[in-house]
């Protein structure tokens, strides 16, 4: 989240700035909203903390490890990229030694990601060419086409010459049409995609409208709302309306952050009145299509018995749930609700 929060404030300031009062109120909600910043790192390591002291449980199985290493790289992820990739490595050699090919390929995808955002663009490519694509499942297949679209993407961003740039971003909508082909549209999926293919493609207005109808169904305190208007904002830069854009980052930047004060104030509610952290379920789900999908899940998983939260994710196709629920009503909930789960860490 640093990394990303960073890049939208230089953005947002490298703009011209014409005083308009509701732009104004957003610069200012932004201000407010970072104001704490050392709390906020004192919160991330005292999350970071609590998953740690999961791995010193005596007689902890393979499958657990895996399932806490994987949310100490999703903490590490935009944060300490050399943190995510020793717990993403680990996994894969946990998935190795568990023969089992879907964490494999899920762990290898994950750090592609990290070697993607760390400049290792070759490294994450010769990564990718140890997968076989027909093992994958459709959950999997959009995230591997996704990790070829990115890395050509960043190597478009650095080229910028006329000699590999055009290639580059061949290559990067070849991967994006090979996501639309799979993905239903109108999806979260579908949208933030085909939102950059229509800038791409200098259809700023069907980009627009596009964007603005899938927004509108969408909570503005969820990493999916900070990354929709993060788009939005490059498809009114390239219609040259800088207001706009500029709005739409403050607004992306103040999501971004409310998510994450979000999951800080949940250590407060994850743990019991002994002190020990009650258990954190992460439900992977097939069938989610939109924010109303969302929402329906998001219900289901709050009637179950012993849930006390619940943050469904459009983009990551999962629901993160605490509490002392049972795995079976937690799976039975979902089922209920017309979707799949796939899977259950």
């Amino acid at each position: 989240m640093k990394q990303h929060l960073h890049l939208l404030i230089l953005l947002l300031f490298a703009l011209p700035v014409e005083a308009q009062p509701t732009l104004e109120s957003l610069l200012r909600a932004v201000d407010a909203a970072i104001e704490d910043s050392e709390q906020y790192e004192k919160d991330k390591m005292q999350r970071i903390t609590l998953i740690k002291d999961g791995l010193k449980v005596s007689g902890l199985s393979l499958e657990e490890e895996y399932r806490i290493n994987l949310r100490l790289y999703t903490e590490y992820e935009a944060y300490i990229c050399d943190s995510a990739r020793h717990y993403i490595n680990r996994n894969i050699e946990l998935a190795v030694r568990l023969n089992n090919r879907e964490w494999l390929n899920e762990s290898k995808l994950k750090k592609v990601h990290i070697l993607a955002t760390s400049g290792l663009y070759a490294e994450g490519l010769r990564l990718l060419e140890t997968i076989n694509k027909q093992h994958l499942s459709d959950r999997l297949l959009v995230d591997y086409y996704m990790a070829f679209e990115n890395i050509y993407l960043y190597y478009a961003e650095y080229a910028q010459d006329d000699e590999y740039m055009p290639g580059y971003l061949d290559k990067m909508n070849s991967y994006r049409d090979s996501v639309l082909m799979i993905v239903p549209e109108g999806s979260y999926q579908y949208v933030i995609v085909q939102g950059p293919m229509l800038i791409y493609h200098q259809q700023p207005k069907e980009a627009e409208n596009l964007l603005k109808t899938y927004i509108s169904g969408v909570s503005s305190d969820t990493r999916e709302y900070a990354i929709l208007t993060s788009i939005l904002a490059f498809t009114y830069q390239n219609d040259s309306q800088l207001e706009l854009q500029k709005m739409c980052l403050a607004e992306s930047a103040i999501a971004d952050i409310n998510q994450h004060n979000a999951l800080d104030n949940n250590i407060k509610s994850t743990n019991n009145d002994k002190g020990e952290s009650t258990m954190t379920t992460t439900i992977s789900i097939e069938g989610m299509m939109c924010a109303h999908c969302q929402a329906h899940v998001e219900k289901a998983l709050k009637e179950v018995a012993g849930v006390t939260e619940v943050t469904v994710s459009l983009e990551n196709k999962n629901a993160v749930v605490t509490g002392d629920a049972s795995v079976e009503a937690l799976k039975q909930a979902v089922v209920d609700a017309g979707y799949e789960v796939t899977d259950v860490k």
